[in-house]
């Protein structure tokens, strides 16, 4: 069976294997298709030279890991064929034809040890065939498990997860909720708290912690979002008669579900169908220029004419309670950490060296004194999560500090304009080298398929006027056929937005050289902080902070010129011995140079040091 796919007899084969899930049951198991695979290379005299693994990512993906590692290979030139064990483990619709036209171009052909087909036109015909069936298939399994939850979503069923509202466990047949009295207790104090009392939510996640109340998670530590989750969220909300009954003129519940409840009887409301969710495979540059993938996750929100009500248990939180403290945390908005300064580091550049999570910003009021100026700082999100014993860092780091540290070496940077278009035009070949294959000809590809699509729904209209097909026939046809055009226009946005991230690496570059490196000191000088962070942004700049605080700037661009920043009480101590600044360092060195720092800028009016908090020093900006 397997001979017919070849005219040549290639010596170098790839054995490819994919699994969508971690838990693939074992006739789709990564051994069961390596084991598969390898017999026929050993019976065909194959040399097998790479076993290339996908697991846990998704046929219908052009980027996935082991993939761009068997573009490598074929662009080496170091394999003449692909081998999987089932087509669809390749891709799945008209993904797999795009792939295999991408790598005949390369010279590797691709078998599939399940094709029905050969290289003749009528052999590519039935491996299309295929192909769209194994797409159409996916599709109709997504369907009909939708449609499944849907349908116990109209029924007024509960579509049960792992993790239920807080305050609620799952029934034993998983239809609807059951309250949890001890937990449903900690929601109704928040409600108390807030609608009673008039508690804020910071106020209201304080008082949690103090009596040692276990936040959702499981966790010490409680979150304000998660608390005003709580009270804007319908199921704690008791629903009358009345306001079931405008669900259902609404068309958000079945008159069916209505007529079997107890008009008496409050109920909380649980919603479904009101989000999408979408999965996206993204690879970016990342340390050394190795590619780093990541699945991203876009929601959006459906229109509230599909949203789906189904009622549980009444929550037991009075209405006058729920009402009275949602209109207070009307007026509770969460305030902007932005302003009224810009932190020049936030945005995910900056993390903590110790735990390595993103620093989170921080803006204190002084209420105390009118004339006492507002603080800003960066504070790490392990230690804001899990409380002042974690992670082990300082518990805040001042933003004045930590943004002058990173433009003064930012500042030496650009004015080096060989030097940074030298990283800059790196940074360049690097993305040229993730774009892998050739994103414009697969674009190609994919329109060609879409045209395809056009002339086969003229055919199709000329059978259906000549009265060969029905009204019925006509209509399925139609359907798929535009499916399948939709399908390949998506794919070929996805294509030209691949070279989306090259064009905008090349206009930042010439925006920092022509732009920024030509800019004079006192421009510089004079640049505002959202202008700083736009060229850290450009630059890909990344910055890591421990207890010293010590500042490791890295990122895209630091890399590829291959010097890091590092800005230390530390290396200033030992630059101002070598110079003769300090002319013994003590037995407390860092003690030493703070105190030589604080009486020269005390002192001396010509020092080219200036205090910025107690204890923390810069040079001045030149004049």
């Amino acid at each position: 069976m397997a001979e017919k796919h070849l005219t040549a007899v290639p010596s170098r084969a790839a054995l490819y294997v994919r699994v969508s899930t971690t838990r693939q049951d074992d006739g789709f198991s990564p051994e069961a298709q390596v084991r598969t695979a390898t017999e026929y290379c050993d019976a065909n005299g194959f040399r097998v030279v790479e076993t290339v693994k996908d697991v846990d990512w998704s046929g219908g993906w052009s980027v996935r890991p082991g993939l761009d590692e068997l573009r490598d290979l074929a662009e080496a030139r170091k394999i003449d064929v692909v081998v999987v064990a089932v087509r669809d483990r390749w891709a799945r619709g008209l993904l797999a034809q795009v792939l295999k036209e991408e790598f005949e171009e390369l010279g590797v052909r691709v078998v599939a040890l399940d094709s029905r087909g050969d290289d003749s036109p009528e052999g590519q015909l039935a491996d299309g065939v295929m192909d769209l069936f194994s797409g159409y298939e996916k599709k109709r399994v997504v369907r009909r498990m939708f449609g499944g939850k849907l349908e116990r979503a109209r029924k007024g069923q509960v579509v049960a997860t792992r993790v239920p509202k807080y305050g609620y466990r799952n029934s034993e047949d998983r239809k609807t909720y059951v309250v949890d009295e001890e937990k449903m207790a900690v929601v109704r104090r928040i409600f108390r708290m807030i609608g009673v009392e008039g508690m804020t939510l910071r106020s209201t996640r304080k008082a949690l912690e103090t009596e040692g109340t276990p936040s959702p998670s499981g966790r010490p530590r409680w979150v304000e979002r998660t608390i005003k989750e709580i009270v804007q969220n319908d199921v704690y909300r008791p629903h009358y008669s009345k306001d079931i009954a405008e669900l259902v003129t609404a068309r958000q519940m079945s008159p069916e579900v209505f007529a079997d409840l107890d008009p008496e009887q409050p109920y909380g409301v649980w919603w479904f169908n009101t989000r999408k969710n979408v999965t996206r495979p993204d690879v970016e540059v990342g340390p050394g220029g190795r590619r780093e993938y990541r699945k991203r996750r876009v929601t959006t929100k459906k229109p509230e004419k599909d949203h789906i009500a189904v009622l549980v248990p009444d929550a037991g939180v009075p209405l006058e309670w729920v009402e009275a403290a949602r209109v207070y945390l009307g007026s509770n908005r969460f305030p902007n950490s932005n302003s009224p300064k810009v932190f020049e580091l936030s945005g995910g550049m900056l993390r903590c060296e110790r735990c390595g999570m993103v620093l989170q910003v921080y803006h204190r009021k002084e209420r105390r004194r009118k004339t006492q100026p507002d603080y800003f700082y960066y504070r790490c999100s392990t230690k804001v999560r899990e409380g002042k014993d974690a992670c082990g860092v300082p518990p805040s780091y001042r933003r004045e500090d930590l943004d002058g540290m990173a433009w003064t070496f930012v500042k030496t940077l650009l004015s080096n304009p060989e030097l940074l278009k030298k990283g800059l035009d790196e940074m360049v070949r690097q993305e040229e080298k993730l774009l892998r294959g050739d994103p414009a000809g697969e674009a190609r590809r994919w329109l060609k398929k879409a045209e395809a699509c056009e002339k086969e729904s003229g055919l199709l209209l000329d059978l259906y006027l000549k009265g060969k097909i029905d009204e019925a026939a006509f209509d399925a046809k139609r359907i798929e056929i535009e499916e399948r055009k939709d399908h390949a226009m998506v794919e070929a946005a996805k294509s030209k937005s691949r070279t989306s991230r090259l064009a905008s690496l090349m206009e930042a570059r010439e925006t920092l050289v022509e732009k920024y490196a030509a800019t004079t000191s006192e421009r510089l000088k004079n640049l505002s902080p959202e202008g700083r962070q736009r060229i850290y942004r450009m630059m890909g700049l990344r910055a890591t902070v421990d207890e010293g605080p010590t500042l490791l700037l890295g990122g895209r661009l630091i890399e590829a010129i291959g010097e890091e920043g590092r800005t230390t009480l530390e290396n200033a101590t030992e630059i101002a011995l070598e110079s003769g600044y300090l002319k013994s360092a003590g037995r407390t060195p860092q003690n030493t140079m703070r105190a030589r720092l604080s009486v020269d800028v005390r002192d001396n009016p010509e020092t080219p040091f200036a205090q910025t908090a107690p204890g923390v020093y810069r040079l001045r900006e030149p004049n």
